[in-house]
């Protein structure tokens, strides 16, 4: 009786896994793609975060050319449309000494690294150009061709 059950288990589950795909799907999201610079120059290892007032964040990271790909459910899937709050850190553990405590020490400025205090957003549309993020230290006068850091235009589209 048990081997004759064993079909029956299995067809179940091949069934159970065949309509799990016909669910409900994740909410539309659209490519999502730019630079970081810190005071004109690209970072490194930056990670980049799109957060909206619900669902989930899109995430990506920073090339040698400060280039970034969002992903939300899947690589390089982009960011849920509408608007978003953006983050970009960089930072690095360093210790004053063997045996010392490690110190978490920003390189990106910290106003950057928090949703509270970031001032850079984004709409989220379908079809977007390539963003430039530029980052400004905080001890450094703003660059001439720094795009606008208020609230409503801080992500803008990188120039062709």
């Amino acid at each position: 009786m048990p081997q004759a059950r064993q079909p029956l288990l299995l067809g179940s589950l091949l069934l159970g896994l065949a309509l799990s795909g016909c669910g409900p799907q994740s909410p539309p999201t659209a490519k999502v793609e730019g630079v970081v610079t810190l005071d004109g120059k690209p970072i490194e290892g930056a990670a980049v975060v799109f957060t909206p007032p619900e669902g989930r964040m899109a995430t990506g990271a920073t090339d040698s050319s400060g280039r970034f790909l969002l992903s939300t459910f899947k690589q390089g899937d982009g960011a849920l449309l509408g608007q978003h709050r953006v983050t970009v850190s960089k930072s690095s553990e360093q210790s004053s000494g063997p045996g010392e405590e490690t110190e978490l020490v920003f390189l990106t400025p910290r106003r950057y690294a928090d949703p509270k205090t970031s001032p850079l957003t984004c709409e989220v549309q379908p079809e977007m150009p390539p963003l430039r993020l530029e980052l400004v230290s905080e001890d450094s006068p703003p660059p001439t061709d720094a795009a606008p850091t208020n609230a409503d235009q801080a992500a803008e589209p990188e120039p062709h």
